[in-house]
């Protein structure tokens, strides 16, 4: 008898995908099934918003919105990059020159972002300094130009005429 070889987490996990994707495919070319399934879905959902566990947008806080949108993002984002490595351009190069180019596009919009927080502090920073500036100069002025002065300057002008 042949020995049963352990089948590792990836394989399993992808077998487990392709079982699933199969039963749904057959779910979907049935249309009582797709009908049924669609019922339970639309059970399911009507269940979690009794529960609160499913909220619609106008209904969440600012801060729930946000991350939502978020994740909205994150996954919009992973969607878009799943398709682009589906596309003939990205099958036609070997696996490790496209993760290359990926990796080397990640460092390259993190060094971005990272300058772009640099130059934020730095324009924060030297707004503060510009304020400070302004203040002492103005400073310097009431001190240099005070009513009392000013009033001298004037007669002095007023008697040399």
């Amino acid at each position: 008898m042949a020995g049963h070889r352990k089948t590792s987490e990836e394989e399993r996990k992808r077998i487990k995908r392709d079982r699933k994707r199969e039963r749904r495919r057959k779910i979907r070319e049935d249309p009582e099934n797709r009908e049924e399934q669609r019922e339970k879905e639309h059970q399911k959902y009507l269940l979690q918003r009794k529960n609160k566990e499913r909220k619609l947008v106008s209904e969440k806080t600012e801060r729930e919105i946000r991350s939502q949108r978020k994740k909205w993002r994150e996954y919009t984002k992973s969607h878009r990059d799943r398709l682009k490595l589906r596309s003939s351009e990205s099958s036609d190069m070997p696996e490790h020159v496209t993760k290359r180019l990926d990796g080397r596009k990640e460092h390259a919009i993190k060094k971005s972002n990272r300058m772009q927080l640099k130059r934020h502090r730095e324009r924060r920073k030297n707004e503060a300094t510009i304020a400070d500036l302004k203040n002492k100069v103005g400073n310097w002025k009431k001190k240099i130009f005070s009513p009392e002065e000013v009033n001298v300057q004037k007669y002095r002008c007023r008697s040399t005429n």
